[in-house]
């Protein structure tokens, strides 16, 4: 992820979007509206990190063919700095979208979301 204090893969989202394998950081700003953002299914194991950066508004978060989140068919974020981190791991035993970190403090990954966003570009 952070190589030298530079964030591979990381941009910022202000419309609707197709989140590929190759994106890391997705940070959303819904200050212009609701956003819906669609996984794509990986052909490598894949994680993907997700925060949403604007107080009003909500993130939509879907995937593409019959793949689930945790079981379910979408995820939302509605809080401002709330976020998820979901990996999928291509091995033909699973069918979804795993939920491995999201913005809770007794999960430990908001304070390395926060080291993230200290690392990268004032417009990542």
């Amino acid at each position: 992820m952070a190589i030298g204090g530079i964030i591979r893969g990381s941009k910022k989202i202000t419309s609707n979007y197709t989140i590929v394998e190759r994106d890391e950081i997705i940070y959303v700003d819904t200050s212009g509206g609701d956003i819906t953002l669609t996984l794509a299914r990986p052909t490598n194991d894949n994680i993907v990190y997700i925060k949403k950066v604007a107080s009003a508004n909500t993130v939509t978060i879907l995937t593409e063919e019959s793949k689930t989140i945790d079981g379910e068919s979408s995820k939302t974020l509605s809080d401002n700095n709330s976020f998820l981190k979901l990996a999928y791991f291509v091995d033909g035993s699973e069918n979804e979208f795993k939920i491995i970190g999201q913005s809770s403090t007794s999960l430990g990954y908001s304070s390395y979301v926060a080291k993230i966003t200290q690392e990268s570009t004032s417009d990542p």
